[in-house]
């Protein structure tokens, strides 16, 4: 759930930092106010794409930030798996930013992400419901989406899933044998000569380092030989004008073993010496040993170009690597298998996809019992809380057909059929919905599916639409109903909805020095029973609506009880 939500320079808004409650939450205000700034804020938050426009005027930049706390543990996974480490507490931070040449940066918990990963991880924490999930729902394709959530077998999809994935990888290999039948023998002849023509080379997965390594030996031998043996002189046999380092070292380790005698503080330094000493030993020994490998090979080094090119001109045809080439030359060895035995294949391959059709129709069988089943008592959900919405004659009908073909969905097709008025015949939702009637559509789906959406976060943006009196009183009730497992932000006209707040905050736009800001207010008490009134009576607050409006808080609060 949102804890806070800060909004900086984002059209009307300066500056705005606000603290939501965990269940409902009421954005109430004057048209105009800029109720649909914070929306618009949170949606581009969220990744939605925005113009530059969007900057407060006189500003470089526009900035959302806001504060989630995760109660869902499986989102808390979800987000390690795309490497966003949850903070202590289970807090996730999301930030946005634009500026003026309409480019954006987007963090969570100060990791800097994509805007794919954005909108990823914001599908986990909220479900903004506005015009534009009214025509979501218009889309007959997401139906099957909102009665499976309803059935609850996420396993049984996800098996579906993992069959379909394989029925069709088995069926493109089978038509790639099919549509390849005509150019068999010309794929055969060039499999087999990269086949042969990587492995006639013998190559070796560290060849080419090792390579490169002994060429640059013999490219610089007489530099290395020069080194090599000042380093033996230097160090071992001395120059003739004097002792050699080891010899020098001997003397000193000797003396400190006389001074340490004398005094023990100093046993510790002649310890440390004869580390030195024994150390110097050891390196004298390898300088030596490599020195008496040192060997130039004029052919040698022609041996070494010529494999060299050999492997450029491998690189350039089968891979960027050794090792890749070597991969390559695998997979041609497995295509050259398959084409060789075609018919061998193409007869395992036809099994195995017969196999896997059988287990999926079976599937599909299991999961289209679930559905209509479900489908029932879902459309008598629907109903039952439509008609306490207002709409007292609805019928609704849940039309499940079967496809020719099943998908990762299955085999049905469905679709919702709806009859708003009595005698009106059951038409798609899209042959008949005002704006008042999708919204109470959507708030009853919203309140049976409450249980199964682990989104934490709903937020309504014009949920009433098109209603008033007692439906509106109705909206309310469901909206609370649903804010005791969710919660919800929740922009609204009515009073009704208004007075069920748990928290209430009052959206102004006001002016002050020449310029014009919006400005966001909790309301205590008080100052929301003065909002309820003024959305009862308009501009002017009478002593009626204020009675009102605190008689419609406390039905509410006993309500909420």
């Amino acid at each position: 759930m949102i804890e806070s939500l800060l909004i900086r320079n984002c059209a009307l808004i300066e500056k705005a930092e606000i603290n939501f409650g965990e269940n409902l939450n009421i954005l109430s205000g004057e048209t105009g106010s800029g109720k649909s700034i914070i929306i618009n804020s949170i949606s581009f938050l969220l990744g939605q794409k925005i113009s530059s426009d969007f900057i407060r005027t006189g500003e470089d930049f526009a900035e959302v930030t806001a504060a989630f706390f995760l109660k869902n543990s499986e989102t808390a996974e979800i987000l390690n798996d795309f490497g966003i480490e949850i903070l202590e507490d289970n807090m996730l931070i999301l930030n946005r930013n634009l500026n003026k040449n309409g480019k954006s940066v987007s963090r969570a918990n100060g990791k800097i992400i994509n805007i794919g990963t954005l909108k990823e991880i914001s599908r986990l924490l909220i479900d903004i419901h506005g015009q534009h999930e009214h025509q979501a729902l218009l889309n007959e394709d997401k139906h099957i989406a909102l009665i499976d959530k309803f059935c609850e077998f996420d396993d049984l999809k996800q098996n579906l899933n993992l069959l379909y994935k394989q029925y069709r990888e088995i069926s493109k290999k089978i038509d790639e044998l099919y549509n390849d039948d005509r150019d068999k023998e010309r794929i055969i002849d060039m499999l087999t000569y990269q086949i042969k023509d990587i492995e006639s080379a013998n190559l070796l997965v560290d060849e080419e380092d090792e390579l490169y390594s002994r060429k640059k030996i013999l490219n610089s031998f007489e530099k290395i030989s020069i080194n090599t043996e000042e380093l033996i002189q230097n160090l071992y046999s001395g120059d003739g004008k004097g002792p050699s380092a080891i010899d020098r070292i001997d003397n000193a380790y000797n003396n400190l073993r006389k001074l340490s005698e004398i005094s023990e503080d100093k046993q510790d330094l002649f310890e440390r010496l004869g580390s030195l000493k024994y150390e110097l030993g050891d390196i004298i020994t390898e300088i030596r040993d490599f020195s008496e490998t040192l060997e130039y090979d004029t052919n040698e080094l022609d041996r070494i170009e010529f494999r060299l090119d050999l492997i450029y001109r491998l690189k350039r045809k089968y891979g960027s690597t050794v090792a890749e080439i070597l991969d390559f030359c695998k997979k041609s060895k497995e295509k050259l298998n398959t084409y060789t035995n075609s018919e061998a294949e193409l007869s395992k391959l036809k099994k195995e996809q017969a196999s896997i059709l059988k287990d999926s129709i079976e599937l599909c069988e299991k999961i289209s019992k679930i559905r209509k089943n479900q489908a029932a008592a879902f459309k008598l959900e629907i109903q039952a809380i439509l008609k306490e919405l207002g709409m007292k004659d609805v019928r609704m009908e849940i039309e499940i057909n079967r496809k020719e073909l099943f998908d990762a969905n299955g085999f049905d097709d469905i679709k919702f059929l709806i009859s708003p008025n009595l005698g009106e015949p059951l038409k798609a939702l899209s042959k008949i919905a005002s704006g008042g009637e999708m919204s109470r559509i959507m708030l009853a789906l919203k309140t049976i599916l409450a249980k199964a959406y682990s989104i934490e976060t709903f937020i309504f943006d014009e949920i009433d639409t098109g209603v008033s009196g007692r439906t509106a009183q109705k909206v309310a009730e469901k909206l609370n109903f649903v804010s005791k497992s969710h919660q919800i932000l929740c922009i609204t006209h009515l009073p009704q909805i208004a007075a069920m707040a748990d928290d209430h905050f009052l959206i102004e736009k006001l002016t002050d020095n020449a310029k014009t800001f919006t400005n966001i207010q909790k309301l205590d008490t008080e100052n929301s029973v003065k909002e309820i009134a003024r959305l009862i009576s308009g501009a002017a607050i009478t002593e009626q609506s204020a009675k009102t409006a605190k008689e419609m808080i406390d039905q509410a609060k006993k309500y909420k009880l």
